[in-house]
C-alpha cells in the first residue's frame, strides 16, 4: 500500500503517471523477498535455493566458510571476508531448527575445507 502512494505521488510530483509506475515496478521487485517464499533444501550434494521458480544450487564443494548472525548462517565461497559475500555467498536463514542445519552445514563445509 505503502509502495503504492509513493509510486503515485512520484508521478503526480514528475507530470507523467508512467514514471509512477516505473516506480511500482522497480519498487516491487527490489522487495519480492518480502512478498514471495523461499524455500531452501539441504542435501549431501550442496543447497539449493528456490525462489519465484527460480533455482540457484551451490555444490558444498564451492562454500568455503561459514558466518554466523542472528537468525542466519551466511554461507561463503571464499575463506576470508569479501566484499562480494551478499552477492556471492547463500544466507541461510534459520527457521525453529537452528541446531540440526548448524551442525549439518558444520559437517559438509568441514570435510571439504579439510
Amino acid at each position: 500500500m505503502v509502495l503504492l502512494a509513493f509510486s503515485y505521488l512520484a508521478g503526480e510530483y514528475l507530470g507523467n503517471l508512467i514514471f509512477g509506475v516505473i516506480m511500482f515496478i522497480v519498487g516491487f521487485f527490489s522487495l519480492a523477498s518480502f512478498y514471495f517464499p523461499t524455500k531452501y533444501r539441504l542435501d549431501e550434494e550442496g543447497v539449493e535455493r528456490v525462489f519465484m521458480g527460480m533455482r540457484a544450487k551451490r555444490a558444498w564443494k564451492e562454500l568455503r566458510r561459514i558466518e554466523y548472525s542472528k537468525g542466519s548462517l551466511r554461507l561463503s565461497p571464499f575463506t576470508r571476508r569479501s566484499i562480494l559475500d551478499p552477492f556471492r555467498g547463500i544466507e541461510l536463514p534459520l527457521c525453529g531448527n537452528k541446531g540440526l542445519v548448524e551442525s549439518f552445514v558444520k559437517q559438509r563445509i568441514a570435510s571439504r575445507n579439510d
